[in-house]
């Protein structure tokens, strides 16, 4: 059995918005909270990476703190794997707080066939590093790119042999077009986060 571990990626600077988007309110919970319930479903661990730990204590979940400390996703990844063991680490950034299930329970299929050492989602063209699957030999390499000085997941995907899963491949297998399109929705702005609720407030009302 393959052991997956959730990654919450929680350790950006939030600068755009003006306040830590972990900790922002959806339905009375935070952002945070949001993206552990949808990942608790279908991985077997969930960790937090963060800048440090305090802050995230109330989720009752491990704190993997930045090795290399405002370097980006990268090395936030990097603190996630290397806190927890398993065979593979689904990350899911704290830009993505609409995260469905259904979208994991879809990646965490694919991990379970594919020969490559990641699942990367490429929704309407764009590469969706920030949820997405990386088996634990990506590490090493992971590793290499910060030492060379890189930030950016896009150095690693160079580097590694992936799998690629579109917004198409997801609506076939049964999953609403709106489901992959809300799983999707990235928020780094405060009229972003304002849409967002809009958005989930129609959703209760229908």
């Amino acid at each position: 059995m393959l052991h997956v571990t959730g990654v919450i990626l929680a350790g950006g600077q939030s600068s755009r918005m003006g306040e830590n988007k972990a900790l922002l309110s959806i339905r009375n919970k935070t952002v945070v909270e949001c993206i552990a319930q949808a990942l608790s479903e279908w991985t077997d661990s969930q960790i937090i990476s963060a800048a440090e730990e305090e802050t995230y204590l109330f989720t009752g979940l491990p704190v993997a703190v930045d090795l290399h400390p405002g370097e980006g996703p990268l090395a936030g990844l990097e603190a996630g794997m290397e806190k927890k063991q398993g065979d593979w680490y689904l990350a899911a950034a704290c830009d993505m707080p609409l995260i469905r299930s259904e979208v994991i329970e879809y990646l965490v299929g694919k991990i379970k066939t594919t020969k490559y050492q990641a699942v990367l989602p490429v929704i309407h063209g764009r590469r969706q590093p920030l949820l997405a699957a990386y088996r634990a030999d990506c590490l090493p390499v992971l590793k290499k790119c910060l030492s060379d000085g890189e930030r950016s997941l896009k150095a690693l995907f160079d580097k590694i042999d992936f799998d690629i899963i579109t917004e198409s491949d997801m609506i076939e297998a049964g999953i609403k077009k709106e489901t992959v399109e809300a799983s999707f929705f990235n928020m780094n702005h405060p009229e972003e986060y304002e849409k967002l609720l809009s958005w989930v407030d129609r959703q209760e009302e229908s």
